[in-house]
């Protein structure tokens, strides 16, 4: 089994469902999550929590196993609740999909970002729209085969098959400082948005428009 390591420190940590659980702010996120991903030694596997993965949790002792072995930071109004009853809180807002964005930009230092998914033509376009974003990373693409591609982080954004399964069967430290279950991100980006206002272009905020823009994606991100 490949366990991340190194997470945060204890006193930010609480139990939510029985599972360990970050309750960082935005910053302290972003900075925990960028200085793993530039340490020489260590593999921290990131996941985001909702309702829903906890109560899958419960009943499937393997895929708890898996959550255990990740760095977990609270997604959905679901787990914001959870975390008031013990006298904490969840910034507002935190999903896979603004996470991830926002910590492309966080990461001053550029980095090499692998993008692994399972449809080619989405991962492409994906990697394009990153590309645009970030432009100072070097964003690359990961094959499902899994090659010897060491990367900095990598992102996973599967739709047919289970992301924080996929990452724990196939992911190791030989290939990824850290790995990030992103959820609908990649259909998100390879989305073609009609009557996008060109500001969002110019801003490179097309990600932040397609998110509104199909507001199910919000949806997602409250269980």
């Amino acid at each position: 089994m490949k366990r991340a390591e190194s997470f945060a420190s204890s006193e930010s940590q609480h139990q939510v469902y029985g599972l360990p659980v970050c309750d960082l702010d935005w910053t302290g996120a972003l900075d925990l999550v960028n200085d793993k991903a530039c340490v020489l030694e260590g593999y921290t596997f990131l996941s985001f929590l909702t309702r829903e993965k906890a109560k899958r949790s419960q009943i499937e002792p393997n895929y708890r196993e898996i959550l255990e072995s990740c760095l977990l930071l609270p997604q959905g109004k679901a787990m914001n609740a959870a975390l008031r009853k013990q006298g904490q809180s969840m910034p507002a807002g935190m999903d896979e999909m603004s996470f991830v964005m926002a910590l492309l930009t966080y990461m001053a230092i550029p980095k090499r970002i692998g993008v692994v998914g399972d449809n080619a033509a989405q991962v492409s376009e994906t990697l394009a729209r990153l590309r645009n974003h970030a432009p100072w990373h070097d964003f690359v693409m990961i094959h499902k085969a899994m090659p010897d591609t060491k990367v900095d982080v990598l992102l996973a954004g599967m739709l047919n098959e289970d992301q924080d399964e996929w990452l724990h069967a196939h992911v190791s430290r030989d290939t990824a400082r850290v790995v990030i279950a992103v959820g609908p991100l990649f259909k998100i980006l390879s989305s073609e948005m009609s009557g996008m206002p060109e500001i969002f272009r110019k801003l490179h905020m097309t990600w932040l428009y397609s998110l509104c823009a199909e507001p199910w994606h919000i949806a997602m991100g409250k269980h």
